[in-house]
């Protein structure tokens, strides 16, 4: 469904919503014409269709939860929604707003793999080896947001953001615009990776 717009008529509504149906059962040239045609034909295809961080925490959730689970799926997706505003905001370079992202999913996958892996457990049903196998997987999936952690502390050290005198997770941190260049190269800040990694961990409890 096309969103509406003041600049469409209902008669060009119509013609955009007939475009966008042809367009999504792979007629190349109803998309061109969408795309002349349309007003912000271009946002549109942007936010609807490749949004892919939102698209990938859906189906991380969707693949672990049942459809009656429609409370809990809204619940997580709205602590990593809260989870990402705590980590930043929308002033912050594009590379750590990626990562913050990258958090975001990690930190859903982890905590849904653990507890699926604890159910295994307390059921007694599962073989051994399908315990191991969990467990091997989470310890991957832990990884990879520890990880994406480290990663951002990392990057915000090096462009300069005080990650021990401000909160890192807080959106807040000061980055100086006459912070003068040192010849060495910085190294990443083990604390403030440390610090960024509890942080995130005590907002998932």
């Amino acid at each position: 469904m096309v969103s509406a717009s003041p600049q469409l008529t209902q008669q060009e509504r119509a013609k955009a919503e007939a475009l966008a149906d042809r367009a999504l059962q792979g007629d190349l040239e109803a998309l061109k014409t969408f795309e002349v045609e349309v007003p912000n034909a271009r946002h549109y295809l942007i936010e609807v269709f490749g949004n892919l961080a939102r698209d990938t925490r859906r189906q991380i959730i969707e693949s672990y939860l049942s459809p009656e689970d429609a409370v809990r799926k809204r619940g997580i997706n709205l602590a990593a929604n809260e989870l990402r505003s705590t980590l930043g905001n929308d002033t912050d370079a594009p590379l750590e707003r990626l990562l913050i992202e990258r958090i975001a999913c990690n930190w859903i996958e982890v905590h849904l793999v653990e507890q699926l892996t604890n159910q295994l457990r307390a059921d007694g049903q599962a073989s051994l080896d399908q315990v191991e196998y969990y467990q091997k997987f989470l310890d991957r999936t832990q990884r990879r947001f520890l990880n994406a952690c480290k990663t951002l502390a990392q990057v915000r050290k090096l462009m300069g953001v005080d990650t021990q005198s401000c909160n890192p997770t807080a959106g807040t941190a000061k980055r100086p615009q006459h912070q003068a260049r040192k010849a060495t190269r910085p190294q990443a800040n083990d604390a403030g990776v440390e610090q960024l990694v509890l942080e995130v961990e005590a907002k998932s409890r």
